[in-house]
């Protein structure tokens, strides 16, 4: 998957050569971006990739500290929260990387923090190639037409781009670029180690039960109890299901944690759903935050489904 996506800026940008050096522009690297650096770098070869991580912490995201392996890597402000450092000093940071590391190509991610902007006037500068990384898609929030003309005016700038899906691809169109120039597989994941979890949860299925206290048959949401994950939404579309499925339906179970645990755990005491094995989600430690493997991938295991919260873009 990851040679389909960065094949089509092989011969972009650098005709039948490949890269000299690409850097990933990452705000703070979790465990999917360390999936999709290490599968980059067996495709372009590991001195040929470089994650540009901004800073070591994050507030939005509880990840554990992810580690490097297989790839190159370089973080701006390794003991900082990235909401922590001004926007001006992360564009300068950026800035001055770039200059040390002459990438050939920057893929940088999104428009709108103060850093992407400045990678992406560093490749204009320098007449180096700006490939966008992008889900964000036209229904995300309301939009205005004066932001809209902003954002193609920039998005005009770059010279490809990598999107999640067909809906992100769309509003790239609507903004400017051209559908030859965008290439989908922004969002992939690790896929062999959830089947290893997967399968590892199967093979002693009754223990893991047990150890996580799941029940015989459920749906399964992983996100982080953050407001734009809806997952009150979610808890109350489940309410609805539960009294056409009845007691044998599947459960539900909430796989994250964080700052909408209170609320989301009042809307399931709302819905009269305690009993109907709709729970609060387990402690960090017995499942993991939302986005970090840790047990992920045994959950998935023994589940009947998975369900996505939803999310906003830029």
């Amino acid at each position: 998957m990851v040679r389909r996506v960065l094949c089509p800026f092989h011969s972009y940008a650098f005709g039948t050569s490949l890269m000299d050096l690409v850097a990933v522009l990452i705000a703070r690297m979790g465990p999917y971006h360390a999936a999709r650096m290490t599968g980059a770098a067996r495709v372009l070869g590991r001195d040929r990739c470089i994650a540009l991580e901004v800073a070591g912490l994050t507030s939005e995201y509880g990840w554990d500290t992810v580690g490097t392996s297989g790839f190159q890597r370089r973080t701006l402000f390794p003991d900082a929260e990235y909401e922590a450092v001004p926007g001006k000093e992360r564009a300068r940071a950026v800035a001055v990387a770039l200059e040390d590391l002459q990438p050939s190509a920057v893929a940088i991610n999104g428009w709108s923090s103060r850093e992407s902007r400045a990678a992406l006037r560093w490749c204009r500068r320098q007449r180096r190639v700006a490939i966008l990384m992008s889900e964000s898609q036209r229904t995300d929030a309301p939009r205005s037409w004066p932001l809209e003309f902003v954002k193609r005016a920039i998005v005009r700038e770059f010279d490809a781009a990598l999107v999640g899906g067909r809906s992100h691809a769309h509003y790239l169109e609507a903004l400017g670029m051209g559908a030859d120039r965008i290439a989908f597989g922004y969002d992939v994941v690790d896929n062999d180690y959830f089947a290893r979890g997967a399968d590892a949860a199967r093979a002693d299925i009754g223990a893991w039960r047990s150890k996580l206290s799941l029940p015989d048959r459920y749906f399964l949401a992983s996100a982080r109890f953050v407001e734009k994950k809806n997952l009150p939404f979610l808890v109350d579309a489940y309410a609805l299901y539960a009294r056409d499925a009845g007691a044998g339906g599947p459960h539900l179970v909430l796989l994250g944690d964080g700052p909408e645990r209170p609320r989301i755990e009042a809307r399931i005491d709302a819905a009269g759903l305690r009993n109907r094995g709709l729970r609060a989600p387990q402690p960090r430690r017995a499942l993991g935050p939302s986005g970090q493997r840790s047990h992920g991938g045994r959950g998935a295991g023994a589940s009947v489904a998975g369900v996505r919260g939803g999310g906003t873009g830029g």
